[in-house]
């Protein structure tokens, strides 16, 4: 089971990366301001990217939780 704690810790540290650059990309569009209709659709699409990340993220804690029971 020691394969399933390593595999969900690569899917975890790849979520963790999509969050890293979820919070990057919405930095560098809130520094190009513009008006608050062009920043909610550039962000639109970024949010199903975080919510992704988020999922990863949480699946491969779960095989690490998994991995460790068994």
């Amino acid at each position: 089971m020691e394969s399933l704690v390593i595999i969900g810790a690569i899917i975890s540290l790849l979520g963790l990366i999509g969050l890293l650059y979820c919070i990057v990309r919405a930095l560098t569009i809130k520094r190009e301001g513009g008006n608050e209709e062009q920043m909610r659709a550039k962000l639109q699409p970024l949010v199903a990217w975080n919510f992704g990340a988020v999922a990863l993220s949480i699946l491969g804690l779960m095989f690490v939780v998994i991995g460790v029971i068994l």
